[in-house]
């Protein structure tokens, strides 16, 4: 996931934003492998999502570190808006 996450950075066409869901939402947590690439990414305007129901599943909502937390009806807003959705 690191390598492909520092391989999206790399890239001139970034996404719009990537949504992070179920156990997805650890990647954006303190002590996550692949934060540094998390925000280099952030930084250059994509926009990182997590799902605030997982990280509570998770008891982890305290921890993020990347993104912000967002809720469902704005996913799959963005997934039913989207003019492509990757799935990884």
């Amino acid at each position: 996931m690191k390598s492909f996450l520092n391989t999206v950075w790399d890239t001139e066409n970034r996404p719009e934003r990537i949504i992070f869901l179920n156990s997805a939402v650890r990647l954006t947590t303190e002590g996550s492998d692949v934060l540094d690439a998390l925000a280099l990414l952030e930084r250059d305007g994509v926009e990182l999502l997590s799902c605030g129901t997982c990280l509570e599943y998770y008891g982890i909502k305290d921890r993020l570190k990347a993104g912000r937390v967002t809720n469902m009806r704005e996913i799959a807003d963005t997934l039913f808006t989207a003019s492509r959705v990757i799935r990884v």
